[in-house]
């Protein structure tokens, strides 16, 4: 999911007892190869994201 210069990839791994949602945050305009995970720096931003993405989930 992007919001503006912010890109949010959202990994779900399922495995019979356990999900696990991981989570990795770039800003495009400064790192355009997406090398550095923002995502431990920024963990509000990813959040709210994170959120967005449930939410049209939801919707759907």
């Amino acid at each position: 999911m992007n919001d503006g210069d912010w890109k949010l990839v959202q990994w779900v791994t399922m495995e019979p007892l356990a999900t696990t949602v991981t989570h990795e945050l770039y800003n495009v305009a400064d790192d355009p190869g997406e090398y550095n995970n923002l995502a431990s720096e920024y963990p509000r931003k990813v959040g709210k994201m994170a959120q967005a993405i449930l939410d049209r989930r939801a919707f759907l």
